[in-house]
């Protein structure tokens, strides 16, 4: 039981202090989900700057033997505040994302969740018990001991291959959602690199084939809006696919608001979401671009053979496809640089080869 507990007492204290800090990296991103849990704003600034510094001192309160009793409390109130945070907002619908290790892992709250909150709130409570019934043991003296016991040996090893899986376990996201951007950044230069007998090889509609037509409400003026309506202004026309709960595309949002300002003279972009107005409303609350349609599903995605988000197609003056399928913010900011001065058309694409001007930059024809 002592050799438990002092295992226990290593695993959670490294949980809360890899929370506190990867909070602490980007408070802002942690405010900002601390409001999407129903908070207000000036409850959340506050809460976005406390919590990260209660679960620091939690982290550090476990490890000396005099506190222990303090920091396995402090623990045991922090998980219940979150499982009654999540229950709340999972019983009444609402899709927050729980910051729960800052830049290093953040998700849409959900069961799963809950069941380990649920799990570490167990543990936090046996070490509380433990420190209760008895001293807690010094670690560094416990350490000793276990060089003269194989069987205290083995546990440490268990407590070394729980530490061990979840730093791997947290540097696996960091490193799968840089392998996203990459495969996205990959699938965009295939994607405008290969043709085949004038038809895409890749998601999206074949070059030159005519832009389906669709019809969908604004979200600020709940006019509905047509392709031939946004063609009106002479211009290309880039429509980017997004999604509420993408969280790229909410990271991209001021991004899109900076194109649409520095080329409004020619180029018209449009933002195509999905789903309820509140749900958008709340998205595009900070960074609302000046054209955001909204489909009811991915009905205009699905016509244009658009499979993820945040994604863009660019539309000649013609109406016509002008470009293939750029997935991901890189591959979009690079589809919009590439956009010529002079009106884009099916015979002057944004597929074919770069030339390359007087100052050795490239140029599409």
């Amino acid at each position: 039981m002592e050799i438990l507990a002092a295992v226990l007492r290593l695993v959670i204290s490294s949980i809360f202090v890899v929370a506190g800090v990867a909070k602490f990296a980007d408070i802002r991103r942690s405010k900002k989900e601390i409001e999407e849990f129903g908070f207000p704003h000036w409850a959340a600034r506050l809460i976005g700057v406390l919590l990260p510094a209660a679960e620091l001192a939690v982290g550090t309160l476990l490890v000396p033997v005099s506190t222990v009793f303090l920091g396995s409390l402090g623990a045991v109130a922090l998980l219940f505040a979150f499982i009654v945070a999540i229950g709340i907002n999972l019983s009444s619908g609402r899709k927050a994302t729980c910051n729960c290790f800052g830049q290093i892992h953040s998700e849409p709250i959900g069961w799963p969740l809950l069941f380990r909150d649920f799990v570490f709130l167990l543990c936090a409570s046996f070490v509380l018990w433990r420190s209760t019934v008895v001293s807690p043991a010094s670690i560094a003296a416990m350490a000793v001991r276990a060089l003269t016991s194989a069987a205290v040996i083995g546990t440490l090893c268990a407590g070394t291959v729980i530490a061990v899986a979840l730093v791997g376990w947290f540097s696996y996201q960091v490193f799968r959602q840089n392998g996203r951007i990459l495969a996205r950044l990959d699938m965009m230069e295939a994607e405008l690199s290969k043709t085949r007998d004038g038809r895409s090889e890749g998601p999206g509609l074949a070059v030159g084939t005519t832009a389906p037509s669709f019809l969908l409400p604004d979200l600020s003026t709940k006019l509905l809006v047509s392709l031939d309506h946004l063609m009106g202004e002479y211009r290309p026309v880039l429509l980017i696919f997004s999604d509420p709960e993408c969280r790229p595309c909410r990271d991209m949002l001021p991004d899109v608001v900076r194109w649409e300002s520095a080329h409004r003279t020619r180029l018209t972009i449009v933002v195509v979401s999905r789903g309820s107005d509140e749900a958008n409303h709340s998205k595009f609350d900070q960074h609302r671009p000046r054209n955001v349609l909204l489909q009811q599903d991915r009905e205009v995605a699905a016509a244009y053979n658009v499979p993820g988000t945040p994604a863009a197609v660019l539309i000649a003056i013609d109406g016509s496809i002008a470009s293939s399928v750029a997935m991901g913010a890189q591959a979009i900011a690079a589809l919009i640089s590439m956009v010529k001065t002079e009106p884009v058309s099916a015979a002057n694409n944004l597929t074919n080869k770069p030339a390359q001007t007087m100052d050795g930059n490239p140029r599409l024809h």
